[in-house]
């Protein structure tokens, strides 16, 4: 039985957690939401969401999936992003549904695509890697 996966397995909190809720999860795909608002901490007075926090919320839900298939690893640190593409921006009062699917492993390192959808429209897309080893301790 898998345990359930929650926004709360990922060492992140608040101001720096990007993800609000697990929508969908499975072995090689999720869909989680990102609410965009006012309050959010670091947003302070910039009116679009900027493309680093767009990419760092893909990567925590990266972590989230990559928890989903194997709980005894670490949920991931971003090793790498490739080929991003933004057709947008994201702003406030945006409902961000952040898609990850899980294209390789080679372990220690996860590689994903990556997509960020407002409304059903691609704003962002691109693959990141993540490694479950701390490079320190190589």
């Amino acid at each position: 039985m898998r345990r359930p996966v929650t926004p709360a397995l990922l060492p992140h909190s608040v101001p720096f957690l990007f993800v609000d809720r697990v929508l969908f999860i499975d072995d090689d795909g999720a869909r989680v939401l990102r609410c965009v608002t006012r309050n959010d901490a670091l947003l302070r007075g910039a009116a679009p969401l900027p493309a680093a926090l767009v990419v760092e919320a893909l990567a925590q839900a990266s972590g989230l999936l990559i928890k989903s298939t194997d709980p005894t690893v670490e949920a991931g640190a971003l090793t790498g992003i490739d080929g991003f593409v933004f057709h947008g921006t994201v702003r406030y009062g945006d409902r961000v549904v952040l898609e990850v699917k899980l294209r390789r492993i080679h372990a220690p390192f996860y590689v994903v695509a990556a997509r960020a959808l407002v409304d059903g429209e691609s704003l962002a897309e691109g693959r990141i890697t993540l490694s479950t080893e701390q490079p320190w301790l190589r």
